[in-house]
This record gives structure tokens, sequence and C-alpha cells, in this order.
């Protein structure tokens, strides 16, 4: 999770690219900065962490379901479409909502088609938000997938890039 997402299925030391969206870490950067006025994600995290988004959001409750298929009342059935508050924690909640759900769904959909639902490794600076996180919890216990942090996630496209470097001049030896 960069910019941007790529979802990446990676198997018998091989990496193939599946999918991915242009949401990421640049729409909360964005969305950030033109409703909140704020652009720094660490600010606009720790505000969503004092947020609702089920005040911008349109609930599956709202409209006039208990469920639908294995989602529940309090799941979003459109983001920011039944906005009841412009508090700025509100609206970080939203964008990062908006941002989280997406993501996760994505790689939930993607990693149940590949076999590996237990295994979703998230790297990328944004996923160190630890609001982010919550929400990609709450997606994987709908989807029955289950995501994973590694240490220092910001870090690790640099580290597979060291590996797979260190791999090639291996094979080449």
């Amino acid at each position: 999770m960069g910019t941007g997402t790529a979802v990446v299925h990676f198997t018998d030391n091989r990496a193939k690219h599946v999918g991915g969206s242009g949401v990421g870490g640049g729409t909360i950067k964005g969305l950030g900065s033109l409703i909140c006025g704020i652009e720094d994600p660490l600010q606009l995290d720790a505000l969503a962490m004092k947020g609702s988004a089920s005040k911008l959001n349109l609930t599956i409750s709202d409209l006039g379901y208990e469920e639908i298929s294995f989602l529940g009342a309090d799941m979003t059935a459109s983001n920011f479409a039944s906005v009841k508050s412009r508090k700025t924690e509100d609206l970080a909640a939203g964008i990062l909502r908006l941002v989280g759900e997406t993501v996760g769904i994505i790689s939930s959909i993607c990693a149940r088609e590949l076999n590996c639902r237990e295994d979703i490794i998230m790297i990328g600076k944004v996923a160190q938000s630890p609001y982010i996180r919550q929400v990609l919890d709450l997606v994987g216990k709908l989807y029955r997938t289950r995501f994973h942090y590694p240490d220092n996630p910001g870090f690790a496209t640099v580290y597979g890039a060291a590996l797979k470097y260190r791999y090639d001049q291996n094979i080449r030896s």
C-alpha cells in the first residue's frame, strides 16, 4: 500500500502481479488536503482515531436491511453518502475508512481466489496506520481473511527489492 495499491501473489519464490487499485496513500493525501485541509497522513490518522466514519457513510441498516449476504447492518453500503457531520475528525475517519475498505476488499477477494486467505501481508507506509489496520482487520473478519503487518512495513518494498537482487545474483553465479 503505497501511493496506490498493488496486489502481488508470491509463491514458490515467484511474484505475480494480480491487480490493484489507484486507491492508497495518494488518495489519503489528496482527499485529506481537499476535504480536511491536512496533507500530513500521520496527523490525519490521529484525527481519524478520534472520529467516526459512520457519521458520513450510508450503512446496510440505513437501506433498511439487517444484513446483506455476509455483511452486517453496520457495514458501509456507500462511502460519504450520508454526511451528518463536517467535523474534521469524522471526515478524516471517512477518508481512511474508504481507503482501508477498498484495499481490504480487493486484497481479500484476490486472496480468496488464490487460496491464500490466511496470508495477506500488508506492506508500505499506509500499512503503518493504526486506523487503516483496524479497518483491514474488520474487512478480514467479514471476508474470512487474515492480514499480517510486518515490523516497519514502510521499508518492506526496499527490503524485498534487495532480496530479489541478491537472489538473482546467486542464480547467475
